[in-house]
């Protein structure tokens, strides 16, 4: 493929997103020494009903460093999931978190890390990229409370291609669209430098190949692939777009 030539003369500041990114199939199976690295011993799953398996799944790594799980997350992130989250954290005293799921579990996590200051750890299971934001909501009576603070990113994502298989291709296909829309934006970005352009060409590369693959034979390879070029992806937009999220400025998601 052909790349964007670059001005090598053009001055531009590059700040890249701090999260540790850890890759690879099965590597859900090591949230327990992640949450080692962060001096963490008591952590709160925190899903939706419908990624509860997962869920789960993550718990028994945790291990005895699990303080339990909350499905409570909904698609319209709701004061009561919020408080439902709120009311786990102070039952079990748990000392961080752990979002599972696509973006309304990541958001949740991202609005109780907000109200505590908890250290967070993020699994994603589709390719929106909430997991490199700090933008959260939570819909209350009246209104929205909103924000998009960095200090709620979390320290850690793991990406787990295991973790998206169980993903109907109706949702995979328009997931993977949604991150590749994310980096095409950040190639007319009035704030484009010559790292941003490269990142985005290469999630968008990565992006074209596999998206077409999420079939329903549930292709590994492409669902290993995709996650890949996410990191790269959303963390470009971000950097470049200045909080623009879709033309909008990032209050919420």
């Amino acid at each position: 493929m052909e790349f964007t030539d670059i001005d090598v003369e053009a001055a531009f500041a590059f700040e890249p997103n701090p999260a540790r990114i850890v890759f690879g199939a099965g590597r859900i199976g090591s949230v327990s020494d992640e949450a080692a690295r962060l001096g963490v011993s008591n952590m709160l799953v925190v899903c939706s009903a419908g990624r509860r398996k997962s869920a789960d799944r993550a718990a028994t790594a945790l291990g005895d460093k699990c303080a339990g799980v909350c499905d409570a997350a909904v698609t319209s992130m709701s004061e009561e999931a919020f408080d439902a989250a709120m009311a786990e954290i102070k039952r079990t005293g748990a000392d961080s978190i752990l979002s599972l799921g696509g973006g309304s579990p990541l958001g949740l996590g991202k609005a109780v890390v907000h109200e505590t200051g908890l250290p967070h750890i993020s699994a994603p299971t589709t390719y929106s990229g909430s997991e490199l934001r700090g933008d959260w909501r939570v819909e209350i009576s009246g209104g929205i409370r909103n924000g998009d603070d960095p200090d709620c990113r979390p320290a850690t994502v793991i990406y787990d291609p295991e973790l998206t298989i169980e993903l109907p291709p109706l949702v995979s296909g328009p997931s993977g669209m949604n991150a590749m829309a994310h980096a095409v934006e950040s190639l007319y970005s009035p704030a484009a430098n010559p790292v941003s352009l490269a990142v985005a060409e290469l999630g968008i590369a990565a992006l074209v190949m596999d998206v077409v693959r999420l079939d329903e034979t549930a292709d590994l390879i492409a669902e290993r692939n995709i996650p890949n070029s996410r990191p790269l992806t959303r963390d470009d937009v971000r950097t470049v777009l200045d909080n623009a999220f879709h033309g909008r400025r990032v209050v919420a998601t």
